[in-house]
């Protein structure tokens, strides 16, 4: 036999340990993964990104007469859609005179 190779079949118990290694290796690199989520800077730049995003949608709502609020729907994945939908085929209040 090649170096290395044994000749036993896997039992129940080693099975049951190469899965118990498996399962704390992908935990640690999920744990890892998720360590830098919450860091101050990393929050920072979120809010920053979120009024680059909101500020412009707040204004055009405005002009276009609806409640500047409805802006916030577009900070929610794909509930963004919704609002944007809304202003392009609504009767805008400011030209329905």
């Amino acid at each position: 036999m090649a170096a290395g190779v044994t000749d036993r079949l896997w039992s129940a118990e080693d099975l049951v340990a190469l899965w118990e290694a498996y399962e704390q290796r992908r935990a640690e690199r999920v744990a890892s993964m998720f360590e830098g989520l919450f860091q101050p800077l990393h929050l920072l730049l979120l809010t920053v990104l979120g009024f680059v995003v909101l500020l412009p949608y707040w204004h055009i709502f405005k002009k276009a007469g609806f409640s500047p609020w409805l802006s916030l729907l577009t900070m929610i994945p794909f509930v963004g859609l919704i609002p944007l939908y809304y202003l392009a085929f609504a009767n805008w209040p400011t030209n329905s005179k």
